[in-house]
């Protein structure tokens, strides 16, 4: 497991505001997953936190502290590159250790199978083109990938023509002087043969020589050192004929695997590609273009038919049919009117629709789904770093062996005996070369990533954002769920069908003071008392606060409202003798019930029913064929209630009652006995459960901001039929995974064994080598469908 420690400046608050604002970041930071250990110091007002890079970053570190009232000093930043020219999984592997030797680098991670490279780095320490140079020095071009915020605050610089085709060329011009050189050595011109397979080895083969160079000062035998060695060693005993095929053969290899690669990578990239360039701005009447960039929150935008929505926000005026598979994977457009809520990124229909803009451009569901895609492809699966570990001592006992082999015969024959070909040195020389070429791991190392982000990409085209291959493992280990009631099992929307005032207060004086406090909770009641007051003018409420798992409280000319559950009103001191017989007769109906008080007692309640899901049932048995082992309800609702619910769903059980607090050792509970577990919630009071689980799965993400942060895998829209998809994705992830691996290997030990025993020309070994690696990618890229 890999750890970092990072020490960075907090800027907090001053006064007494600091003390709690350090107990709360400390708090909420040690809860994300990947923490290991978190410390405050007030008096250096420094961060300490020792965590896993590879499920956690410090981009969202940076989240938890802006949402508490703290913040990180500006000096940490974190940018994503764009690698062109990645010749290999082994290279991205050396280049990467390259620029974690930066001074002022946190850490970096490169993907090959995204080609992307994500660093952290202290900005007073390193800049970007440092990076950039770093990254160069391997020939290989890095391009600092525009954060979602400014994304088109410049327009992109484009490809010169040689970037774009140069490898092509060099390889056509590599293959044509291999073959002429042939063809001249035929003839009896071994001279300009000769020349012509020099000229292919320094066309094909100089950007090899120059990785394998930069490698070797980082430490790491990667495939550029391998294949170098195998040129350099066929060079050396006047083989320029294997040497010059070993290099054409390579920089076909390499053309293939990146044409083959490029299929995984468009998936991730079509996301990028949602993104609207410019808005159509209404200002006093007057329409006028601008980059979505500069639209403020507020603003009245303007989308006609076939135009793409670009950013989100609420309709305001008009009607049309809006395509969100983009966003929720939904297939079906969804029919808009005035008050509903519209997703960038999303497609209109054949109205036009004028809408308020609600979130700034930086904050929008799809530039959040980008920023999460872009962290997820640096993050490594817990298969993935097993295999890096694995290829670093691997390539280093097959060099050993090579050399072995290139010696041992030809100085312990005459020894004891053996029967040794003619010229023993040339001989066995060159069967350690191949196996120098068949060493390189570069179809065992891609065997995680390229499954891993062919499985991402289509996930998130079908509604559902996965944060990272940890958590796609986690879902195909997974033995047991559980389910938040209210917005996941239920849809949410709540009706209020039963008013009750114990203490003479009108039921209409009652709703108002119990909507005014509810509408500005996150809880889905806010919905139904919002509807069921529509008409009634709602008084100000002053120091108003929400407790999460029991309810809202606030001040109405100076008096303190308390709206809430039971345990609410028995913990600040209220007896329900007066409301036990309407609360048993609203639970018998499977109905929530909640109360209203104030200094002199509970003064009303108030039933509120909700309806199951139409797709609950049907996942919850989909996913009891699929295996999982467990599932069970936790919610804070009453018994009657949970258990109703739980039996009408076929669950493993119940628990009623529950703070999130309660919620979260139950997590803890259930991963000692079972192992892997998952939590399924929508929203504030499932964060931290969502958060201990080792995998949090929020529903109905473009509404709850807290549970989208906080969750490992988003459903993008409210359809929880596709917990079984994911569970089946997960699954089949794995199983490509182990197929990829159990293949890589078994060619490895069969060619290796080949070259040993009977051995096989350098050529041949490269077509091994290079055919297994895009095999491997191809069952991967199976997971797309």
């Amino acid at each position: 497991m890999e750890t970092k420690t990072l020490d960075i400046p907090v800027l907090l608050p001053g006064g007494e505001e600091c003390e709690r604002c350090v107990t709360r970041l400390s708090q909420e930071i040690g809860r994300l997953k990947g923490v290991f250990k978190v410390h405050v110091d007030t008096s250096s007002t420094s961060l300490g936190i020792v965590y896993d890079p590879n499920i956690l970053t410090v981009s969202r570190i940076e989240l938890e502290a802006t949402k508490i009232g703290a913040g990180l000093t500006a000096r940490i930043e974190h940018v994503n590159f764009n690698l062109k020219g990645l010749a290999c999984p082994d290279c991205a592997g050396s280049l990467q250790k390259s620029v974690q030797r930066l001074p002022g680098v946190l850490w970096a991670g490169a993907n090959y199978a995204s080609a992307q490279l994500y660093v952290e780095f202290e900005r007073e320490l390193v800049s970007v083109e440092t990076i950039r140079h770093a990254v160069g020095a391997f020939g290989v071009r890095a391009c600092a990938l525009p954060p979602p915020a400014s994304a088109f605050a410049e327009p992109q610089s484009e490809d010169t023509w040689w970037q774009a085709h140069g490898k092509t060329v060099l390889t056509t011009l590599t293959v044509f002087s291999l073959i002429c050189g042939a063809v001249m050595t035929l003839t009896g011109n071994v001279a300009a043969g000769r020349l012509l397979y020099l000229f292919a080895i320094i066309s094909g083969g100089w950007g090899t020589a120059r990785s394998a160079v930069m490698s070797a000062r980082v430490g790491q035998v990667d495939m550029s050192v391998l294949m170098t060695l195998a040129v350099f060693g066929a060079m050396s005993i006047g083989d320029f004929f294997e040497a010059a095929t070993v290099v054409a053969l390579n920089d076909i290899g390499e053309w293939l695997e990146s044409r083959t690669m490029e299929g995984a990578r468009r998936s991730i990239r079509e996301l990028m590609d949602l993104t609207p360039r410019l808005a159509r701005v209404l200002s006093a009447g007057v329409e006028r273009e601008i980059l979505a960039l500069h639209v403020s929150i507020g603003q009245i935008v303007r989308v006609l038919p076939g135009e793409q929505i670009t950013m989100d926000g609420e309709v305001i005026a008009g009607c049309s049919a809006i395509n969100e598979a983009p966003i929720t994977g939904e297939s079906l457009p969804v029919e808009k009117a005035v008050g509903d809520a519209l997703y960038a990124g999303t497609l209109n229909g054949s109205g036009s629709l004028d809408f308020r803009v609600s979130r700034a451009y930086s904050d929008t569901i799809l530039a959040r789904i980008i920023r999460n895609v872009e962290e997820a492809q640096a993050q490594k699966a817990p298969v993935q770093q097993f295999i890096d570990r694995f290829a670093a001592h691997y390539t280093p006992i097959v060099i050993l062996i090579a050399l072995l082999v290139a010696i041992l015969p030809p100085l312990m024959g005459p020894i004891f005996g053996w029967s040794l070909p003619h010229d023993p040195w040339r001989f066995f020389f060159l069967r350690a070369l191949s196996l120098l070429i068949i060493a390189c791991p570069c179809a065992f190392i891609i065997s995680t990533p390229v499954a891993n982000i062919s499985a991402i990409g289509a996930a998130s085209h079908r509604g559902a954002l996965i944060k990272g291959g940890v958590f796609l493992e986690a879902l195909g280990n997974l033995k047991a769920l559980f389910y938040d009631k209210t917005g996941t099992l239920t849809l949410g929307s709540f009706q209020l069908v039963k008013t009750i005032s114990f203490k003479g207060f009108a039921i209409k004086d009652l709703l108002r003071i119990a909507t005014a406090l509810e509408i500005r909770s996150e809880h889905p009641l806010s919905g139904a008392f919002r509807e069921a007051s529509i008409d009634q003018l709602l008084p100000d409420i002053q120091e108003f606060k929400a407790l999460p798992g029991f309810g809202v409280q606030g001040r109405l000319d100076g008096q303190l409202w308390i709206l809430g559950n039971a345990r609410l009103m028995k913990a600040s001191g209220f007896t329900l003798d007066s409301t036990a017989a309407f609360m048993d007769e609203q639970e018998q109906h499977g109905r929530t019930t909640i109360m209203l008080a104030n200094e002199y007692g509970i003064q009303g309640a108030f039933a509120l029913s909700d309806t199951i899901r139409p797709e609950a049932k049907g996942m919850v048995d989909h996913l009891w064929k699929l295996g999982v082992k467990f599932q069970e309800l936790l919610t804070g609702d009453n018994e009657k209630t949970a258990r109703a619910l739980s039996s009408s769903l076929g669950l493993s059980g119940y628990r009623a009652n529950l703070l999130p607090e309660q919620k979260m050792e139950r997590i803890k509970e259930a991963q000692k006995e079972y192992g892997v577990v998952g939590m399924v919630g929508d929203g504030v009071n499932d964060a931290p459960a969502l958060a201990v689980a080792n995998v949090g799965i929020v529903m109905g993400a473009v509404g709850s901001d807290t549970a989208l942060e906080t969750a490992d895998i988003a459903l993008m829209s409210d359809d929880l039929s596709r917990l079984g998809y994911l569970v089946l994705l997960g699954r089949r992830t794995r199983r490509v995974i182990r197929q990829n691996i159990a293949f890589s290997l078994a060619s490895k030990a069969a060619l290796l064994a080949a070259a040993v025993i009977v051995g096989i020309p350098l050529w041949l070994a490269v077509i091994g080598d290079v055919g297994v690696s895009v095999l491997v990618t191809l069952n991967a890229m199976r997971l797309r469908r």
